[in-house]
């Protein structure tokens, strides 16, 4: 059940901050992978046991945008 929850495309970022701790890698990796995920939900994610979801977490990480972006000219 808290897959298919965290799966949703519109599921609401506490949620899936809820959900980062998920017993189920399936879980997990949903949240890893979530667009809605917040930044530290992600950031949790880079040392778990699975590798994959660490992975997949520091490539999310990698790509997240700046919150300082450039002045507009």
């Amino acid at each position: 059940m808290r897959d298919r929850v965290a799966s949703k495309r519109n599921c609401p970022s506490e949620v899936l901050e809820r959900l980062v701790d998920d017993p189920h890698d399936s879980v997990r990796r949903l949240v890893a992978g979530h667009p809605h995920s917040p930044r530290s939900a992600v950031a949790r994610l880079v040392d778990d046991p699975w590798p994959v979801i660490a992975q997949e977490a520091r490539d999310r990480l990698a790509k997240w945008p700046s919150a300082e972006s450039p002045e507009p000219s």
